[in-house]
């Protein structure tokens, strides 16, 4: 078993040179990035794939739910319309056929929806890299000055303040970054929207058509569908869900295991009291990444 190393590993941690520390001696500090030291691994790209499949799978499980329910919902239309006698037979019919076809070119619209949204969060994303990486620091030195056990109240209350004021700023950056996302979706679906609407017209036309000719068609489709089938395929999506997630998980566990080992022996017997976590500035530390980086691959290797 790989020897476990016994310095304290902290969450990201960022601390501004007039940030407020006590006057005790400095300790030996270590720093590594560890989403550098993930990237190093040789599963990286094993875990990235994970992480898209669970991603996909939850939003298809998502939209299958709304169309599930925009079927149930339109084949109790039928149904109650059948029943309370609103209707013809033939009326009744063709309903029922609108609503079938409207179903499919609704189907068929969400994977063209699908894209439109991958397209603008592609298209937006650097734009909120840049947000993020606006406040980042800012906001992760507040919060570090915030553990300072010596602060005064006023401090406290002063720090807290900025910090609010801070994430709000950033809130507002992103919701404007969110909003330029959205109307993208918007633009790029709209082709898309309007033949929707066109097909279906169309469709519908020659329906009318089709009903003044005579031609009733007593055919149709029975109404089978209901909860019970959604609620099946919703089970039968969460299982794969569940497998693809369990599946990403062990591959973390196992790039984060790998890192752990390899850490430890980049710093066993260094004097290290603390080795601090995705630290990026105004800390004086040893960076351990590249080492750990190295070692890395010498374990997969």
């Amino acid at each position: 078993m790989r020897w476990i190393c016994c310095a304290i590993i902290v969450t990201g941690v960022l601390v501004s040179a007039c940030g407020h520390f006590t006057t005790e001696p400095a300790a030996k500090l270590a720093v590594i990035d560890w989403n550098k030291a993930r990237a190093a691994h040789g599963q990286y790209v094993a875990l990235q794939q994970a992480e898209t499949a669970v991603k996909f799978a939850v939003q298809f499980r998502e939209e299958q739910l709304v169309l599930g329910k925009q079927q149930l919902s339109l084949v109790q239309k039928m149904r109650t319309l059948k029943e309370q006698g609103q209707a013809s037979f033939v009326q009744a019919e063709v309903a029922t056929k609108l609503a079938e076809r409207e179903i499919v070119e609704r189907e068929q619209f969400a994977g063209k929806q699908r894209q439109a949204e991958a397209t603008a969060a592609q298209q937006v994303q650097a734009a909120r890299a840049q947000v993020l990486s606006k406040y980042q620091l800012n906001i992760v030195n507040l919060r570090l000055r915030l553990e300072n056990v010596t602060l005064e109240k006023t401090e406290k209350a002063a720090l807290l303040q900025t910090l609010a004021a801070t994430l709000a700023a950033q809130k507002k950056e992103l919701d404007a970054v969110e909003r330029q996302r959205q109307a993208l979706v918007v633009q790029l679906l709209a082709p898309q929207r309007q033949q929707l609407a066109q097909n279906l017209h169309a469709y519908e036309q020659a329906l009318g058509a089709q009903l003044l000719s005579g031609n009733k068609g007593r055919g149709g489709t029975p109404l089978t569908k209901g909860p019970e089938e959604l609620a099946n395929l919703l089970q039968a999506m969460d299982k794969q869900i569940e497998i693809k997630e369990q599946a990403r998980d062990q591959v973390r566990e196992q790039i984060d295991q790998d890192i752990t080992a390899a850490l430890a022996a980049c710093t066993q017997g260094k004097g290290y009291s603390l080795v601090l976590k995705n630290v990026r500035k105004n800390l004086q530390a040893t960076d351990v990444t590249t080492a750990v980086c190295a070692q890395i691959s010498k374990l997969k290797n």
